[in-house]
């Protein structure tokens, strides 16, 4: 499930909407400066209100744009590593930038976040061998995974 706020303040009103989610991504537009500078007031409200151990991921839209480029991949690293110091036991933040338009990393954008996810739940899980134990598949690394995963939606 995806709920998108699309920056809208008034579902900041309303913060149980990050309760109970795995992924909370903070998206800004590479080429806007202030897009950028509302995310420390959505990290701010998802560790406050989310649940522990929620994956936080911030995501440089409109790469393609980067001739008008206000915001470089270097501050928004030096960013998420400043967010991921101030929980010293909580998933890294995640910094990644991609273009929709040209379809430039997004794809490696979520799998990256999925697979932080994912495998923070599967830690969370029972002991194998537990009488609780949920027998999973070996998770490997990401470029496992890719090399393995369908080509598409109906594996074609």
């Amino acid at each position: 499930l995806v709920f998108d706020t699309m920056g809208n303040d008034r579902f900041r009103a309303n913060l149980t909407y990050y309760r109970r989610k795995h992924i909370a991504i903070i998206c800004y537009d590479i080429s806007c400066r202030a897009t950028f500078a509302s995310a420390s007031g959505y990290y701010h409200d998802i560790i406050d209100q989310a649940d522990e151990g929620v994956v936080v991921a911030l995501f440089g839209l409109k790469t393609d744009l980067a001739e008008q480029e206000q915001v470089t991949a270097e501050e928004a690293a030096q960013w998420a590593e400043e967010c991921s110091s101030k929980i010293p036991d909580g998933p890294p933040v995640l910094s990644l930038r991609m273009s929709s338009k040209t379809s430039d990393n997004v794809e490696r954008a979520f799998d990256e976040v999925v697979y932080l996810a994912v495998s923070r739940c599967a830690h969370a899980l029972p002991p194998i061998g537990s009488p609780k134990a949920v027998q999973l598949p070996h998770a490997g690394s990401l470029d496992e995974m890719n090399k393995t995963k369908s080509k598409g939606w109906c594996g074609s």
